[in-house]
């Protein structure tokens, strides 16, 4: 990995339509809320949702490009509350060990269609 993706994903900001701002993603309060962030071309899962919002429950990040998931780098601030986590028509290579352990909730895990070989038992911890 390069330096730059040793150091951590960069910070992506969903959701957001404060000042005008053109956001990336949609939030759905309704019942648990959702979050849809498919087909965005998203490079990574360091997805940060305002307070506002509240918490999400439901996740859907198919479709994208995202190729590693990296610890405390998992939509940061929603471990607690994500029941169902959708990564699946990813390039996901490889994932840190550990990334999964705060998500103390989560139900279902969607890893099809990825370029993943093996989940090592470090990655499934949470289960």
């Amino acid at each position: 990995y390069s330096s730059k993706e040793r150091q951590g994903p960069v910070r992506i900001h969903v959701c957001d339509k404060s000042k005008d701002k053109e956001s990336i993603c949609e939030c759905i309060p309704v019942g648990n809320t959702t979050l849809k962030c498919g087909a965005q071309d998203l490079k990574n899962a360091n997805l940060i949702v305002p307070k506002e919002i509240g918490p999400i429950a439901i996740a859907h990040l198919e479709r994208n490009s995202i190729s590693y998931l990296f610890k405390n780098k998992i939509l940061p601030g929603q471990e607690k509350s994500l029941l169902l986590l959708d990564l699946s028509q990813n390039n996901i290579a490889d994932i840190e060990p550990g990334s999964l352990d705060n998500f103390v909730n989560l139900l279902e895990l969607k890893l099809t269609q990825n370029n993943l070989d093996e989940l090592s038992e470090l990655v499934l911890n949470f289960c």
